[in-house]
């Protein structure tokens, strides 16, 4: 059906969108795949619809020039579109690419696929969640540490948390003797989702002349802003909120540590409590002063050398402040993902005004130290 104006075209398109979105939901509930009337339906649906934006690209063109037409992509349609099913987009840009259509697809979930396909052009497929921010991760502490990592969580999400255990007496007994009698103790803690989310605009120009490179400078940065942020609030000691996690300083004080015999009665404490898998975690003057520290009285070398304070595996972060350091059991550090981070890009009217283009980054996730006595907090004082 032909229409007069593009907002008719997106319109119907919407509509079609949202009964496809609607059969999909159905079957979902009843926990089945589509039936033969269904599947019709979706794919007649899908058919008018890529027929329907092909008539607004053709009328697109006579209204624009050519290069306003490739900033006049309908994202948020696309967005749509994405949650009816991840096949119908690489079908979708095949049979772009069959029929010598141009079709943008922008849809920045989880199972991204941003690319262009065109008579004559090649389909590549960039995944901006999978391949450039979840790589970023590896590069802050949930990489560096044993920290251990639970993803796609659906809920709140307990973990059943084993806290040790005594014996009754001596356990040496005779043949026939009574066996001495083991207390163990459980606990549990519960992981919430917390909501992180940042916007921001850019120009929809600046967009469209370097992609996909543009975007994924975008992206990049938006991806180091997100674990940054997140790894500052885990070495501080700020409370939890009804919108955020604690941090894993929280109730800790720290232990002033001047020369090497204090540094080694400081980790002795960490393993009196049975912890053998000992890590620090410095901030870059804590790191200055150990280079600077002798280890010892014979002269045998510096406490941190080679990248290791007193041989022990060691990470350098900013985000922990002064001459403060930690050492612990970093695989008693539980975190929880809902889902990966997610990338939205979106347009609206009041955008368009500008020429711009919104985007959105969000995540879920908690963090919690599963054994309270894990991690030992110490700062670097003066002899």
């Amino acid at each position: 059906m032909k229409y007069n104006t593009i907002l008719e075209y997106q319109d119907a398109i919407s509509v079609l969108t949202e009964r496809n979105l609607g059969i999909i939901d159905n079957a979902k509930v009843e926990v089945r795949s589509l039936n033969e009337a269904e599947n019709t339906e979706f794919n007649s649906n899908k058919d008018e619809i890529l027929s329907l934006k092909a008539e607004m690209e053709e009328l697109t063109r006579k209204l624009e020039s050519e290069e306003t037409l490739n900033n006049l992509k309908k994202i948020s349609i696309d967005n749509k579109m994405s949650k009816t099913n991840d096949f119908s987009l690489i079908r979708s840009l095949s049979d772009a690419y069959n029929s010598g259509k141009r079709e943008k697809i922008v849809i920045n979930r989880a199972n991204v696929i941003t690319g262009e396909s065109g008579e004559g052009e090649d389909i590549v497929p960039v995944d901006l969640i999978n391949e450039i921010i979840m790589p970023l991760r590896e590069e802050y502490l949930f990489g560096k540490l044993p920290v251990r990592v639970k993803e796609g969580l659906n809920g709140n999400y307990q973990i059943p948390v084993f806290g040790g255990g005594t014996l009754s007496k001596d356990a040496h007994v005779g043949e026939t003797g009574m066996a001495a009698e083991y207390t163990a103790n459980f606990d549990s803690i519960t992981l919430t989702p917390h909501r992180f989310s940042v916007w921001t605009t850019i120009s929809k120009q600046w967009l469209i002349q370097a992609i996909p490179a543009a975007t994924n400078s975008l992206v990049e940065d938006l991806g180091r802003q997100f674990w940054e942020k997140i790894e500052a609030l885990l070495l501080s000691n700020a409370a939890a909120t009804e919108n955020k996690p604690a941090g894993l300083l929280k109730d800790l004080t720290a232990t002033e540590v001047s020369d090497y015999a204090e540094l080694c009665d400081f980790e002795a404490e960490l393993r009196e409590k049975k912890y053998r898998n000992a890590e620090f975690v410095v901030a870059p003057r804590a790191e200055a002063a150990f280079k600077s520290t002798i280890m010892g009285t014979a002269n045998v070398g510096m406490i941190m050398q080679n990248g290791k304070v007193d041989g022990l595996d060691t990470v350098v972060t900013s985000s922990l402040t002064g001459k403060n350091f930690i050492l612990g059991d970093f695989s008693q550090v539980q975190f929880g993902f809902w889902e990966n981070p997610e990338i939205t890009f979106f347009d609206d009217f009041q955008l368009a005004q500008n020429g711009q283009v919104g985007v959105i980054l969000s995540g879920f996730y908690d963090v919690k130290l599963l054994r309270s006595d894990a991690l030992a907090l110490g700062t670097v004082v003066s002899a």
